[in-house]
């Protein structure tokens, strides 16, 4: 389903305004579950015709996700800044012709049930981009949206191959990595969400890596303190060819 959203605009005077778009979640977030929510969104150019009306159409740097436990009442006049986004992505999106995909991590509180996309970032820290402009009216930000998902990374399984076991510690991390394992590891990969190789290494007992440190023949230690926060996959592989899996936070 796709929907389009005015996310900000500046009328004559200065004065800013904004839209969300509000829906309810099929069952509460799960305290302490880390979420991935992610979204595809195009900037809206058509300024010509009787939909929107307008002189100039702008690329805004700010998408919000807020997620609550009740909804927010519609035509609200409190201060924007009452609500804290659990997803803010700060990108410039321009794009009038392809779809760009916005996705973020977070840690639920719990028991919330609704959620609203829209612009909650306060006005003075707002930048935006000029892209099309035929007279001198209003400015606004209108964006088409697709695919709007939120995925429970904690109930996403990652299957184990072969007969090796991987463990990884601490869980969330910020520096180090601790990987141990019952077979000899081989190599190891480490991918993103959107399966991008971060961090590679193969024929581990012949190479040696500024990233990984061996630390026994059954530890393995990592540095991943260069690593966006998010959430990461680790596929070690042993010397007899069987395949280990795992996944962990960077926070």
């Amino acid at each position: 389903m796709r929907w389009w959203i005015l996310f900000i605009s500046w009328n004559g005077g200065g004065q800013i305004t904004r839209e969300i778009i509000e829906g309810k979640l099929t069952k509460p977030l799960i305290a302490d579950h880390h979420y991935q929510f992610s979204m595809y969104v195009q900037l809206f150019d058509t300024i010509y015709g009787n939909v929107i009306d307008i002189g100039k159409i702008v690329g805004v740097n700010s998408f919000s996700a807020v997620f609550t436990d009740t909804i927010i009442p519609s035509h609200n006049y409190l201060p924007i800044t009452n609500y804290k986004p659990q997803v803010q992505i700060n990108q410039m999106v321009t794009d009038t012709q392809h779809w760009v995909l916005l996705m973020d991590t977070f840690l639920a509180k719990g028991g919330e049930q609704f959620v609203s996309i829209g612009n909650f970032k306060p006005d003075s820290l707002i930048q935006y981009q000029l892209v099309d402009s035929i007279r001198n009216l209003a400015i606004a930000s209108y964006y088409f949206m697709d695919d709007v998902s939120l995925i429970d990374l904690d109930e996403v399984g990652i299957e184990e191959v072969g007969k090796g076991k991987l463990e990884i510690y601490p869980n969330p991390v910020s520096q180090s990595l601790v990987i141990s394992h019952q077979s000899l590891v081989n190599t190891i990969e480490i991918t993103d969400l959107l399966g991008r190789v971060m961090l590679s290494s193969e024929h581990l007992e012949q190479a040696s890596n500024q990233q990984i440190n061996k630390l026994s023949t059954q530890q393995l230690q990592l540095d991943v303190s260069a690593l966006p926060n998010g959430i990461y996959f680790i596929k070690a592989t042993d010397v007899n060819g069987n395949v280990m899996n795992s996944k962990f936070v960077k926070q």
